[in-house]
């Protein structure tokens, strides 16, 4: 299970500030095709106590690759949707499928933490307090895994960049990670990785590749993203 620390701090010359530290296992929420209950463990690293709110929306992305949130259905549960972390307390956050979901394809969620800040406390003179949030993916899986398939075409070029619009054909997400291009003699003319980068199900995003000259062909890496 992935594990990630994450530290928030806001760092000025003439200001000290107030550091807030979570520990997130795992780091993506995920649901295999035969479950409907799974967890994850949120801990304070940090010296301060935390009062956070979790909250689902699904997922989509347009044409443009660009994320689209809209407020979750009653399909899927988190919680404690709003619960507070002393130092060194941890908090077990639970998700569940009430309703049956349609399993033909993969189903994309993001989960929010937010820090909650009270607006009435004062904090000491000279320190910054600064609020977290954390997004992270949340999958329910299809009910039949089938192998991974994408698409791609080639836009007319500027003199520097090649658009690639890559197009995820397959019934759930994957991940790209760098893409190369070439020209009719298969020599690479281009190359750029692709950082952090989810393409959902019948999702498409373009990249804008730099280039020598022109390019022919692409060759697009990515992985098949499945299991936590």
């Amino acid at each position: 299970m992935s594990r990630l620390l994450f530290v928030v701090a806001a760092l000025f010359l003439s200001t000290s500030s107030i550091a807030s530290s979570l520990t997130l296992n795992p780091v993506k929420i995920y649901f295999p095709a035969d479950k409907t209950i799974t967890s994850m463990k949120i801990t304070n690293t940090g010296t301060s106590p935390v009062i956070l709110q979790l909250r689902l929306k699904t997922w989509q992305q347009n044409k443009q690759g660009n994320a689209i949130y809209r407020k979750s259905n009653s399909s899927l549960l988190v919680t404690p949707p709003l619960f507070k972390l002393l130092p060194g307390e941890h908090q077990i956050v639970r998700f569940a499928i009430l309703t049956p979901l349609a399993r033909n394809e993969e189903h994309s969620y993001r989960l929010f933490i937010d820090e909650v800040v009270n607006k009435q406390s004062k904090q000491p003179k000279g320190e910054l307090h600064i609020a977290m949030r954390f997004i992270l993916p949340v999958f329910v899986e299809e009910a039949h895994h089938t192998a991974s398939h994408i698409d791609y075409t080639l836009a007319s070029p500027t003199k520097s960049q090649q658009p690639v619009t890559v197009k995820n054909k397959s019934s759930h997400h994957i991940y790209i990670t760098n893409i190369t291009l070439k020209d009719k003699a298969h020599k690479t003319v281009g190359h750029k990785k692709i950082p952090a980068n989810y393409l959902l199900a019948h999702a498409q995003q373009t990249y804008n590749i730099p280039i020598k000259h022109k390019a022919t062909l692409a060759e697009i890496n990515y992985r098949d993203d499945k299991g936590p």
